[in-house]
């Protein structure tokens, strides 16, 4: 007796625009299901409550909705799991409305990829406030850039009131920090009350608090205001790396006043890189001699440490045309281990505000 039986190998999905080309299966958005049967197109605020509806937002975001003038309240504390998280906002879709955490927290934010744009938030043109991340874990290997715990990468002149513990892990990646990426604004930003005690590893512009900040106006007055920045967690990385901010720059295109106002930036937290490493940032500029007002690396004597090979101080590795005021290194230990190739001095640059 012979049998014998036609079948058809499985040739698996083609997902085009999020739905299989070959049995139109949609394709599926992360471990956390989706709730986005909240959203209204016509309304202009949405309260969200639960973990499900916050992935619906990303959902929405990720998938062309930009939520420009628009806002999003956390009506409660939402708990994401442990479950593998998907930023809100990639390289190419951003969220432009505003997030009002209304001093609500998110916790347990799981990012393990190998990707950019990484962060509860990937990427931003809005606003971001009131809001507190307990316990993250995110891990991102490869070469990628602007990864974060709160926010890879942002272009709002308004961030604020933002506070983030657990670990990030980055090693190959550039600008990295435990609450901002890279955020870098052309207007007249506003940086106030963002706290990080989270450990942070990244490879280039490394920050407690955000990789790079960074104005950058082409015309027109600007200032940058940065306000009440505090770091605790410890900060490893390679070049540009600081206990508040790998670089803190601001530029103006025109030559026209360009102001950087900072004041309350502390950092108790061990900062250790190679070039460019200090207790607030690795490198501080601004194009304009401007003032940077109390700026304060307190209760470090005994808990922080900053050490690298070139370019190291106890407030900065490295600062241009700024102007120090009523600022103090509170007894930090500061170590350069090498010395500056391409030098005729060879000499390390180490200091006890300012390594250069």
């Amino acid at each position: 007796m012979k049998y014998s039986n036609n079948f058809t190998e499985e040739v698996g999905h083609h997902y085009v625009d999020r739905f299989c080309a070959i049995c139109d299966a949609e394709e599926p958005f992360g471990v956390i299901p989706v709730d986005a049967t909240w959203y209204n197109a016509s309304s202009k605020t949405f309260t969200l409550t639960t973990r499900e509806q916050l992935a619906g937002l990303a959902y929405l975001v990720n998938t062309g909705n930009n939520f420009s003038g628009k806002t999003i309240l956390l009506g409660n504390h939402i708990d994401l799991g442990n479950d593998e998280w998907i930023p809100i906002g990639t390289a190419e879709k951003v969220f432009a409305g505003t997030f009002d955490g209304q001093l609500f927290s998110i916790s347990n934010l799981k990012i393990t990829t190998d990707i950019s744009y990484v962060g509860l938030f990937g990427n931003v043109t809005g606003t971001i406030k009131r809001l507190e991340i307990k316990n993250a874990n995110v891990n991102v290997s490869g070469k990628n850039n602007y990864v974060a715990i709160c926010c890879g990468y942002i272009t709002s002149e308004n961030i604020s009131e933002i506070t983030v513990d657990g670990y990030l892990s980055a090693p190959d990646s550039c600008y990295v920090g435990g609450v901002l990426g890279g955020a870098i604004c052309s207007g007249v930003p506003v940086y106030q009350s963002l706290s990080n005690t989270a450990d942070v590893t990244g490879m280039d512009y490394v920050g407690g608090v955000a990789g790079w900040l960074k104005n950058e106006r082409n015309s027109g007055d600007s200032t940058m205001t940065v306000n009440k920045l505090s770091n605790s967690g410890e900060i490893i990385g390679n070049d540009n790396v600081g206990g508040i901010a790998g670089a803190l720059t601001c530029y103006n295109g025109s030559y026209s006043s360009t102001n950087m106002m900072a004041t309350g930036l502390v950092n108790t937290g061990n900062v250790s890189g190679k070039t460019f490493v200090g207790g607030i940032a690795g490198y501080a500029f601004a194009e304009r001699e401007v003032t940077l007002f109390d700026s304060v690396l307190a209760d470090s004597s005994s808990s922080a440490a900053i050490n690298g090979e070139s370019y190291v101080g106890g407030l900065f590795g490295k600062i241009e045309k700024i102007t120090l005021d009523d600022c103090s290194n509170a007894g930090s230990t500061v170590t350069a281990t090498g010395y500056i190739l391409n030098e005729t001095t060879y000499e390390a640059y180490v200091g006890g505000y300012a390594g250069y």
